[in-house]
């Protein structure tokens, strides 16, 4: 999602930017906080594609190795840009435009991947200031993505409590305290990740989140690396029956995917070099492949042209893929990497990681 089109589809969203020049900014006077923003975000811009740019033309001169001079070489404002969001932010507390400043600069950070090591106080910024905006739904949903990029699990989740404790607005609340156990999971502090996730249950009955956090209850105890792999069977593309215990003895790369997943369609390439490379050896690897697509024939038709490795899977009951429910996946692609005893030894290894992960089990 770092691309500059993203930049232009952000401006577009902020609205109201009388541009004159690149360099030139706007002709609206910066009188009041939420003018001198957008002048701000109109730099911080062009910085961005300025950066890109320097960065293809790197890759381009050195066939794509981005080795430590290559990157000290190229010039990046965007940091600095970011700085002056912060003290605009700080300046304009209290003032009419001030949370759309501060809630402006947390997502420029985030989605710029731009001076990630002050984006935990940014957040901190709006859970002390601006707790009960409406608006800041968006910036809780987007710590779910990027405490991983920056800060520590812990000062996350205290933020999240926090905002959970003191907001007056209920979406908030909720998407809080649902993120927070999201990142209490993630970071292994499990016991403290059920315990949030009841909150929301038991005060949240009717909230659409429930059934998703009893299934994430149901990942704490059942789908997690060292835990035997939920059995199941379900039917291949041409209708027949394959189950997870057929493969006993096989280390099985199990992949949750659709045709209509861009980020599922990217990872074929790596599975086919996997698969080609990490096939026939004394403990074999076997690839099944879930499709959570709509229609049997469309996927298919697409298969056909995917050079896709392993078995291909497709099973509808009652409108949904009964493996796809009983390993709780909600977001594609979702990878298990099941050992030959049946043990999961990894989620999502994607890209490079799913070859080391197989050679650890080999060991």
């Amino acid at each position: 999602m770092r691309y500059v089109g993203i930049v232009a589809a952000m401006l577009a969203a902020w609205g109201g930017l009388t541009l004159l020049t690149t360099t030139g900014l706007s002709s609206k006077p910066l009188d009041d906080p939420s003018a001198k923003f957008d002048a701000l975000v109109v730099e911080l811009q062009q910085a961005h594609s300025n950066y890109l740019d320097a960065r293809r033309e790197a890759a381009e001169r050195t066939g794509g190795d981005h080795g430590t001079k290559v990157q000290t070489s190229i010039v990046d404002r965007r940091a600095d840009i970011m700085r002056e969001m912060d003290a605009l932010a700080d300046a304009s507390i209290g003032t009419p435009g001030g949370a759309d400043v501060a809630i402006g600069t947390f997502n420029w950070s985030w989605q710029l991947d731009a001076d990630l090591d002050r984006l935990v106080k940014r957040f901190a910024r709006l859970v002390e200031h601006y707790p009960n905006h409406p608006d800041l739904v968006d910036p809780v949903s987007s710590v779910a993505r990027a405490y991983a990029a920056a800060g520590s699990p812990s000062e996350w989740v205290a933020l999240l409590d926090k905002l959970a404790r003191t907001t007056r607005d209920e979406d908030s609340r909720i998407g809080a305290l649902y993120i927070m156990g999201q990142v209490q999971m993630s970071s292994g502090s499990l016991a403290d990740a059920k315990g949030t996730f009841n909150r929301i249950i038991s005060a949240y009955a009717d909230s659409e989140y429930v059934p998703r956090v009893r299934g994430l209850i149901y990942e704490i105890d059942n789908l997690l690396p060292g835990m035997t792999a939920p059995e199941f069977t379900t039917k291949t593309i041409d209708g027949e029956a394959v189950s997870l215990a057929s493969l006993r003895g096989k280390i099985v790369l199990l992949n949750f995917w659709a045709t209509w997943c861009p980020s599922c369609v990217s990872e074929i390439p790596h599975l086919r070099e996997a698969y080609a490379k990490l096939r026939g050896d004394d403990r074999p690897f076997e690839i099944v492949n879930v499709s959570l697509d709509d229609e049997l024939p469309a996927l298919k038709s697409v298969l056909r042209h995917l050079d896709m490795p392993g078995v291909q899977t497709w099973d509808r009951i009652d409108g949904a893929n009964p493996v796809g429910k009983q390993y709780n996946v909600y977001g594609l692609p979702s990878w298990f990497l099941i050992d030959d005893k049946g043990v999961i030894r990894a989620r999502n290894p994607f890209g490079d990681a799913l070859a080391s992960n197989v050679a650890a089990i080999r060991e």
